[in-house]
């Protein structure tokens, strides 16, 4: 029977397990996990009536009733009915901007009015469809919006644009390798204005975020978990890899154990597989070792509802660079999922650290508290004392897709090819989010079952 080894229980390798068992039955696979439980960053932890997500609060779904690969991996583990929507209210975004909150604008006449840019600043970004143009080359994210929309709104929005998906800066960050889809509206219309608003006439493709009706996130990873528990080992640490016979794979655990396999996927950060590739393909070590990584430390603060001075109408916000405030953005969690939290409470999860802000991540609890607090108090009003607190910190969260990040990954899969049988996956390289991450477990487990029902 031919065998696949996953090594890494976060998200992405359990996704690929659950899809291969489905795809090819006949595979016999097998998941290692060096923590003593899977899940990664997707997870969440519920105290004191609060339920706060570690990591991702949800995906997005563009409609629950059609096929997905996220959709068809929820059913697969039995939780279809136990799926629950965003609230409609937290399509309200905002900016703490200039000493308040600013909503967001989502149509001509809230754009017109917002504070969020000067007159000229507005004028320049209704004019993107006559300066719009194609470019040949790769860009960051603040230089594609500065020449569509102009310096004025790039120096607003670049920013707060992918601090929200990686904590990273628009001034480094590849468009290209980020937001594809931008890139690809551009492609099709010339003009985003012209291209986001003939998304609009389709609102039936407008993606929600959705999650579950108790317990968060992780009620997707204990799916999984249950799905996967007999191929499921935990505290087992792989050290090396080698060439057996037969082509087939050799690994090698901490606690001196040894497992032979046909395949092999690596669903670890990328510095972790670069490790593990090191004695095999220097080559391949070396370019997952330069992919580099922003640190994020997530705190969720619980109130009574009453201790919060302003409505929490929406969303959350994000927070420009020099506004005085430490932190990233604040997702109110109870008002994107009410059931996150018991009658008369409020969740936040306040985000800091980033290439932004290092330093955050080294401070002690009560000295990066203080720091969180201090921001809420200039961002929201809020002077009293969290009822309930959570503290998690990720030195290396989130990598980040640098200029050049395309071709970086063109490079690795060449150097791959040395040690044939092996696969990567993870957020290192695709796409970042909890949904990249299920349609690179479903692209990995799709290609794997062709292979092994094809070759053996």
């Amino acid at each position: 029977m031919p065998s696949v080894s996953i090594i890494g229980g976060g998200i992405t390798g359990l996704a690929i397990g659950a899809f291969l068992k489905r795809l090819a039955p006949n595979i016999s696979i097998n998941l290692f996990e060096r923590s003593r439980q899977v899940g990664g960053r997707t997870r969440s932890t519920t105290e004191k009536g609060f339920t706060f997500d570690w990591g991702p609060n949800g995906f997005l779904s563009t409609d629950t009733t059609k096929p997905s690969p996220i959709l068809d991996l929820v059913k697969a583990v039995g939780l279809s009915e136990d799926l629950v929507q965003a609230t409609p209210g937290s399509q309200r975004r905002y900016l703490f901007y200039d000493g308040g909150l600013r909503p967001i604008p989502t149509s001509l006449s809230t754009f017109l009015g917002s504070e969020l840019l000067t007159t000229s600043g507005k004028f320049r970004a209704l004019l993107e469809p006559v300066f719009a143009s194609r470019f040949k080359g790769e860009e960051t994210v603040y230089e594609f919006l500065q020449r569509h929309f102009g310096t004025g709104f790039a120096n607003t929005f670049a920013d707060p644009l992918v601090i929200g998906h990686t904590a990273g800066s628009a001034l480094k960050l590849s468009l290209d390798a980020l937001f594809p889809h931008i890139r690809q509206l551009e492609s099709n219309h010339l003009s985003l204005i012209r291209g986001f608003n003939s998304q609009k006439r389709h609102p039936d493709r407008r993606a929600t975020l959705t999650s579950f009706l108790e317990g968060g996130i992780q009620k997707l990873i204990d799916g999984l978990n249950a799905d996967l528990r007999k191929e499921i080992t935990t505290d087992a640490e792989l050290i090396a890899l080698e060439k057996s016979s037969s082509n087939r794979i050799r690994l090698r655990f901490k606690e001196g154990t040894e497992f032979i396999t046909d395949k092999v996927v690596l669903a670890t950060p990328a510095f972790v597989s670069g490790k593990l590739l090191k004695t095999h393909l220097p080559d391949a070590a070396q370019l997952l070792g330069s992919i580099p990584y922003a640190g994020v430390r997530v705190f969720a603060l619980g109130y009574d509802r009453i201790e919060v001075p302003r409505p929490m109408d929406g969303f959350g916000f994000l927070v420009p660079r020099n506004q005085g405030v430490s932190a990233l953005g604040v997702l109110w969690s109870s008002s994107i999922f009410p059931n996150r939290v018991s009658k008369g409470k409020v969740l936040l999860n306040v985000f800091t650290g980033g290439t932004h802000d290092p330093n955050i991540l080294s401070l002690s609890t009560e000295e990066a508290l203080k720091l969180v607090q201090r921001d809420l108090e200039i961002t929201m009003g809020i002077t009293a004392s969290p009822q309930y607190t959570g503290d998690i910190n990720w030195p290396q969260g989130i990598p980040q897709y640098l200029c050049g990040h395309q071709q970086l990954v063109k490079q690795i899969e060449i150097a791959l090819t040395d040690f044939p049988g092996i696969t990567l996956a993870g957020d290192a390289y695709h796409g970042i989010g909890l949904n990249s991450c299920i349609q690179d477990a479903h692209r990995v487990a799709t290609t794997l079952a062709s292979e092994l029902t094809h070759d053996f």
